[in-house]
């Protein structure tokens, strides 16, 4: 097909999806079609997805890229699916020589429309808004440098702090219920349920909740969860006692939760047939086969220690993973040769404002003022709406840039753009030490 339609279309470009099949079995086709559709945390680890890629291959069009997770705000987005997509969009303008095109999809969505993932832009009637992801893939798309320059990031080095959060409880179009639920901490308990009076103290996000027969219940087949504790909780034990009612999976147990972020242990997920421990439903370790049986208890025990998670079923040890620090800092600079620009992009995803040391390489002179345009919030669950349309928008202003060696503090939950204009040679490196 592409040889013909070559001959009589020569100015038309062949994309293929589902691409490197057709390549492995010897088809021809002008450029790669990619879909990427996942959480935001899945997004900024795979924002060096097309570093080693084997360049014989042909280039790559990624059609479609969204975030389209719970915690990335499926029903409308949010602002840490934003920074999520821009982490990833950072390594598609990184590999720009690979990358030639990217979209995202779905553009434009009704405002009470599917909810299967969330659009860029919502309309009504008589109103549209544009949610953060507008605001971000716009920046990205008017700040397009010539090249890009290699960026280098260095953080402080640290001591990796002990994994903490509250506990929680939830099933994936499951019912299933609980009971016998204990923290434990240095042989000391921080809480034991009592559902005699009610589940005063939980918190719900979807799904029906109720007590029956002194066990906590969630009744429908959806995906639903339920929250308790504190946020500082840490070296702790949790145990319980789970029984799937009804429905396709298992059980979903719920530790070290803080904020939007949480991580959870899924047993009997994926049509009943793997246990995982996963964050923000990223996989953290390999996948453990097996099964939930309606109707029957299991004894569940996760173990925090450090950063060291131990998970048994039934008193056998199923999971023993370490969990990292994931990657929450991502920077790139490029230079726009049309306007004798370096054009820093930055995300920071974390909790909290990083302050960094910027170092141009092989920049002679910089503008003193520099154009600085920030996108934030204060929580990375917030996004527009039909409502309040520009909650979230672009805030242009500008800043004094002290020479090639500056320091810049980068707030919390935030894409930062910086435009300087320079003399000099593109620079071979820039560097951003973050503390």
């Amino acid at each position: 097909m592409h040889d013909a339609l070559k001959a009589k279309y020569p100015e038309l470009h062949q994309i293929a999806d589902l691409s490197f099949d057709r390549f492995m079995r010897g088809e021809t086709f002008d450029m790669e079609d990619n879909h990427f559709y996942n959480s935001p945390q899945w997004f900024m680890s795979h924002a060096h997805h097309y570093d080693n890629r084997d360049r014989k291959l042909p280039p790559v069009y990624d059609g479609e890229v969204a975030v389209t997770s719970a915690e990335g705000g499926r029903d409308k987005g949010n602002l840490v699916s934003a920074l999520g997509e821009g982490a990833f969009l950072m390594g598609l303008e990184r590999n720009g020589d690979v990358v030639r095109q990217v979209s995202y999809a779905p553009l434009l969505a009704h405002a009470q429309g599917r909810t299967d993932w969330h659009a860029m832009i919502y309309f009504d009637s008589t109103r549209a808004y544009g949610t953060v992801s507008y605001y971000l893939w716009k920046l990205f798309g008017l700040n397009v440098p010539t090249c890009s320059v290699k960026t280098e990031v260095a953080l402080a080095p640290t001591a990796p702090a002990a994994i903490a959060g509250a506990i929680g409880l939830g099933t994936w179009n499951t019912a299933a219920e609980y009971k016998d639920i204990r923290v434990e901490k240095n042989g000391q308990a921080l809480y034991v349920s009592d559902f005699s009076q009610g589940a005063a103290g939980w918190k719900t996000d979807g799904g029906n909740w109720s007590v029956v027969d002194g066990a906590y219940r969630q009744s429908d087949h959806v995906v639903g969860l339920s929250f308790f504790g504190d946020e500082t909780w840490s070296d702790y034990t949790l145990t319980l006692k789970a029984r799937k009612l009804s429905g396709a999976e298992g059980f979903l147990i719920a530790f070290a939760r803080k904020g939007e972020e949480r991580n959870w242990w899924n047993i009997g997920g994926w049509g009943n047939r793997e246990h995982a421990i996963e964050f923000n439903q990223n996989s953290l370790g390999p996948h453990v086969p097996g099964s939930v049986e309606t109707n029957r208890w299991y004894d569940l025990k996760v173990e925090l220690q450090g950063r060291r998670l131990r998970c048994y079923l039934d008193g056998k040890l199923i999971h023993d993973e370490v969990a990292n620090p994931p990657a929450r800092f991502f920077a790139l600079a490029g230079r726009d040769e049309e306007r004798g620009d370096l054009v820093l992009k930055a995300i920071n995803a974390g909790p909290e404002p990083i302050r960094a040391a910027i170092s141009l390489s092989g920049i002679k002179r910089v503008e003193r003022d520099a154009i600085l345009t920030v996108l934030s919030s204060a929580r990375g669950s917030d996004n527009n709406s039909l409502e309040n349309p520009a909650k979230i928008a672009p805030v242009t202003s500008k800043v004094e840039v002290a020479g090639p060696e500056f320091t810049h503090e980068f707030p919390a939950n935030s894409f930062t753009l910086l435009r300087m204009h320079v003399q000099g040679s593109v620079p071979n490196r820039t560097t951003a030490a973050a503390q």
